[in-house]
């Protein structure tokens, strides 16, 4: 009994009204996932019961929020998140960490850096409503319509944006997270010195000549992550 439990890392956490689990059994090779597994389909829901072989284990993904840690484990299937508070945490961290630098990569939307890809989608779907407005300064418009709008068109650009990122890694087995991500954190220097420019009195922006300092940002900080977009489609 002792050698099977040594064999073995089980990882429990609450998960709602339901008991998750995670359970690596190194003699069989495989990882058992209860109530915690959710596969990569469009409104999908955690699976009852999924197990799989510990090569299919792509990536490890630790999330630091305040006040909890999350660890995302990334299989060929789908995705399962452990709470910090897990049993065994540490141990299954590690454990699958260690396998997951052996595997070929995973998927490009499940990296942590796709906040920064989302938010530049929200970013760009907020542009046709906030140009309209600023084209049109004389044309009465209601709030509530005009935020409705604006909420629709960001979700609009996320999702657009997580399809490009999908596309480009399951046929191109590129992985463009990096770039974009990058590409947004130079935008968002780029947004605040052309507003800080605009306020200086020897400069008059016309039109949309204010997008300039931001779009160059962004060009800059996508080509410094384009040596890092080649996917590792073997062992790494």
């Amino acid at each position: 009994m002792g050698n099977e439990l040594e064999a073995q890392v089980v990882c429990e956490f609450p998960r709602g009204s339901e008991q998750g689990r995670v359970t690596v059994d190194l003699v069989e090779k495989k990882v058992h996932f209860q109530n915690c597994h959710t596969p990569e389909k469009p409104l999908a829901t955690a699976e009852a019961e999924f197990s799989c072989e510990l090569a299919d284990v792509l990536d490890v993904h630790e999330y630091t929020y305040p006040g909890s840690e999350t660890l995302t484990i990334v299989t060929s299937s789908g995705t399962a998140v452990v709470p910090r508070l897990a049993t065994h945490y540490a141990e299954l961290k590690e454990l699958l960490g260690s396998v997951a630098n052996i595997t070929p990569a995973g998927r490009a939307v499940n990296n942590p850096a796709m906040h920064w890809v989302y938010a530049l989608g929200a970013l760009l779907g907020l542009m046709p409503p906030l140009l309209w407005v600023l084209n049109n300064p004389l044309m009465p418009f209601h709030l509530g319509v005009l935020a409705l709008i604006a909420t629709f068109t960001a979700i609009c650009g996320a999702v657009l944006i997580r399809i490009v990122v999908a596309i480009f890694d399951r046929i191109f087995h590129l992985n463009i997270t990096l770039s974009l991500s990058l590409g947004t954190m130079c935008m968002t220097i780029g947004m605040g010195c052309s507003n800080s420019l605009a306020r200086n009195a020897w400069i008059s922006w016309s039109g949309s000549m204010w997008l300039v300092a931001p779009g160059i940002a962004f060009l800059v900080g996508f080509l410094l992550g384009i040596p890092a977009m080649r996917k590792s489609a073997w062992n790494r």
